[in-house]
C-alpha cells in the first residue's frame, strides 16, 4: 500500500511538475531583432516587399499578416526579426518560441526576387538577397522573470536585458575571418576601417520589450516596407 501511494505521488509530480498540463500563458516575452547589413543586397529589388508583421511598442500590440505565423498562442516568447541593407528592408519573420530555452539561428536565409543588370544593360530576374553576406550567430532566449527581465545569449555571450534595454553588436569579415565587436573605445574605428575596405558588416540590435498580452496579437493586412 505504501509503495502504491509513492508511485501515485511520483506520477502526479511527473504530470504536473513537468508542465505538461499547464494552462497557456496570457503574456509573452517580446524580443525585437533589428539586422542592418552593408552587402546583403545582390540585385535591385524586383517587387515591393510585404512585411510579415508590425508592432506598437506603446500599446504592446503585435499585428501579423497571417495567423499561421503565430500558431495557437500561449507560448512564452516571441521574436520579431527584421533585416535590411542600405535602408531597404528585404526580410522579416515572426519566431514563436514554444518552450525555453530556445536557440534561434538568425542567419536563416531570406529570399526576395530581384533584377540583375547584365554588362550589356539587360535585366535578368534573380535573387536579390545575398545571404552569405549576412554575418550572424545564434540567439538563445534562455528565460525571463515575472517582471519581463530577459536572460539571453548571442554567439555564446550571455547578457541580461531589462524591459526597454538594448544589446548592440556587429560582425565584419576581415582577412583573418569573422570579427565581432561591441560598443567601446575602438567600436567606431574598427567598423569605419572595415567599411572603407568594402568589407561586409552586419550590425545587430536586440531589444527587450518586456511582457506583452497574448490578447493584443491581431491578424490583418500589414503595410509594405518603407
Amino acid at each position: 500500500m505504501v509503495r502504491a501511494s509513492m508511485v501515485s505521488l511520483l506520477l502526479v509530480a511527473l504530470v504536473f511538475g513537468s508542465g505538461c498540463r499547464q494552462e497557456p500563458l496570457t503574456e509573452y516575452l517580446f524580443i525585437h531583432v533589428d539586422e542592418i547589413n552593408t552587402h546583403a543586397l545582390a540585385a535591385l529589388p524586383g517587387v515591393e516587399y510585404r512585411l510579415s508583421a508590425k508592432f506598437d511598442e506603446h500599446g504592446q500590440k503585435l499585428q501579423v499578416a497571417n495567423q499561421d505565423l503565430m500558431g495557437p498562442g500561449g507560448a512564452p516568447a516571441v521574436v520579431y526579426h527584421k533585416a535590411e541593407a542600405l535602408g531597404v528592408v528585404f526580410g522579416d519573420r515572426v519566431i514563436v518560441c514554444g518552450r525555453l530555452p530556445a536557440a534561434i539561428y538568425l542567419g536563416s536565409p531570406f529570399s526576395w526576387p530581384g533584377l540583375v543588370v547584365e554588362p550589356d544593360g539587360r535585366c535578368e530576374t534573380g535573387e536579390a538577397v545575398c545571404n552569405q553576406e549576412r554575418l550572424l550567430l545564434d540567439l538563445t532566449i534562455k528565460s525571463f522573470t515575472a517582471h519581463g527581465e530577459a536572460f539571453l545569449s548571442y554567439g555564446g555571450e550571455d547578457f541580461v536585458l531589462a524591459p526597454g534595454e538594448r544589446w548592440l553588436g556587429a560582425c565584419y569579415r576581415s582577412q583573418d575571418g569573422l570579427k565581432t565587436v561591441q560598443p567601446g573605445p575602438d567600436w567606431e574605428e574598427k567598423l569605419t576601417a572595415a567599411y572603407r575596405e568594402d568589407r561586409p558588416i552586419t550590425k545587430l540590435q536586440i531589444t527587450n520589450y518586456g511582457l506583452w498580452p497574448w490578447n493584443g496579437v491581431t491578424v490583418g493586412s500589414v503595410d509594405a516596407a518603407a
